[in-house]
């Protein structure tokens, strides 16, 4: 797994750290894709936005989290909106373990073009490995993290593309988390996504099953805190986030209040 640190409280930047994370691997990878990557096509791409198209195949019935439901306009101003909004812990990139060469040059290239912080590039790499018929929720997760980094980048500059990026990572992730529900980094960067982008019911939706299964997740406790204050919960946000008042991200949240 690697970190990113937040830029603005939003963010992610170009500081990185690999921590090896087990991770289960895709019936049939290797034969799935191709023995050599085709870098050379995807590099040649110069798009600013990456568009995200998945069909909607996974039936998913999970009890608490109802996935099909994210997936709505936000109905609150994006954080960035905001005056003196919350601050987040960094999003989390997923190490990828496979024994097919292709996929590693590809995924080893993404991670290169994340710490140079060339997140559009990342994108367009992840997203060549993500439709070559492999339902990888680690590519995935990787996928609608450059993208959300390329959303936060957008709006610091004013560009109106940035809404639409936002709704590309949150499909990545959403994705992502319908493959694998269990997988608490992948629910806390959908959260994270969907509260920056202003849907801030729904980012609550999703970090409550995360602090229902696991109460002492830190980076949780500060994105449920986040979404609290936002909702206009201070007392329940201070709840929250006091057990965690060690942490400097935290602290300065708790400050807010």
């Amino acid at each position: 797994m690697a970190w990113f640190k937040t830029i603005n409280g939003r963010g992610i930047s170009n500081d990185l750290q690999a921590v090896p994370m087990e991770a289960a691997e895709p019936p049939s990878l290797q034969q799935n894709f191709p023995r050599v990557a085709d870098l050379e096509s995807i590099y040649s791409q110069e798009e600013q936005v990456v568009e995200v198209i998945f069909a909607d195949e996974f039936d998913t019935d999970e009890v608490i989290v109802q996935f099909d439901e994210f997936h709505h306009e936000s109905n609150s101003p994006l954080l960035s909106e905001i005056e003196n909004a919350p601050e987040l812990h960094p999003a989390a990139a997923l190490e990828v373990e496979s024994d097919d060469p292709g996929l590693n040059e590809i995924i080893n290239s993404s991670f290169n073009h994340m710490g140079q912080g060339d997140w559009t590039q990342a994108a367009q790499i992840l997203q060549a490995a993500s439709t070559m018929n492999i339902n990888h929720p680690q590519i995935l997760n990787n996928l609608g993290l450059s993208i959300l980094q390329n959303a936060l980048e957008l709006d610091e500059n004013g560009d109106t593309l940035a809404s639409s990026q936002y709704e590309a990572a949150i499909m990545a992730l959403r994705q992502a988390a319908k493959l694998d529900s269990t997988n608490d980094t992948i629910l806390l960067n959908l959260s994270h996504a969907l509260l920056v982008s202003g849907r801030v019911e729904k980012a609550h939706g999703v970090i409550s099953v995360i602090c229902g299964r696991t109460p002492d997740f830190l980076q949780a406790a500060n994105l449920m805190g986040a979404c609290l204050i936002q909702m206009g919960q201070n007392n329940a946000a201070r709840e929250v986030l006091m057990p965690h008042s060690g942490d400097a991200i935290v602290a300065a949240n708790i400050a807010r209040l």
